[in-house]
């Protein structure tokens, strides 16, 4: 099932896209002649660390961090450990937002999941438009995408639709989400959100 993705959240995902690109260019500039050519191995007027993490996840304010910012420019060994800092944030805000994106895609399709009895015998099933006739598999997948049950049906047209009809036995099957498999042989499963009750 495809779950459309709104113009307003493309945008501020290109957006934060192209900061982030920008953000490693100039990093990756600056960090050439930062990272060695200043070095300054008895921290000689450094922040410390806290400080420094402060100012790689913007918690500090500006006003606190900007005499700092100078100091960046002239010691290698700050720079380094707020540029591990950074990529410590950027890396942390990356895996939230992976979270994010996946709960909103468990979430909005558990809204819409088909709901199949495990008494069901037969399945009829109304395939996406463009679908062909023939020959398809079906298997009921748990999350991690392995097969619970599989069963084979035909689709045919009718009035303009093709439905798929098969024979399932998912009477063993413990209820609750999983993902209908749908696919002509050999190829890729179309995956559609199910409810077994």
């Amino acid at each position: 099932m495809f779950v459309p993705i709104s113009t307003e959240s493309r945008r501020v995902l290109k957006q934060q896209e192209e900061f982030n690109v920008e953000e490693k260019r100039i990093l990756d500039l600056l960090s050439r002649g930062l990272f060695q050519d200043f070095p300054n191995p008895q921290r000689v007027g450094c922040p410390g660390s806290a400080m420094l993490k402060g100012i790689a996840l913007h918690k500090v304010p500006l006003a606190e961090a900007d005499p700092w910012l100078d100091h960046f420019s002239s010691c290698s060994t700050c720079f380094q450990e707020f540029t591990q800092f950074r990529k410590q944030a950027v890396d942390r805000r990356r895996r939230a937002q992976l979270w994010l994106a996946a709960a909103a895609v468990l979430l909005f399709p558990k809204q819409l999941a088909l709901e199949i009895p495990r008494t069901a015998k037969h399945l009829v099933m109304d395939l996406p438009i463009g679908s062909k006739e023939g020959s398809y598999d079906l298997a009921l997948l748990n999350e991690t995408g392995d097969e619970v049950s599989r069963a084979t049906g035909a689709a045919t047209l009718e009035d303009h639709i093709v439905i798929l009809r098969a024979d399932i036995d998912i009477g063993n099957v413990s209820p609750g989400f999983y993902f209908l498999g749908v696919r002509q042989p050999g190829l890729e499963w179309s995956r559609y959100p199910t409810r077994v009750i």
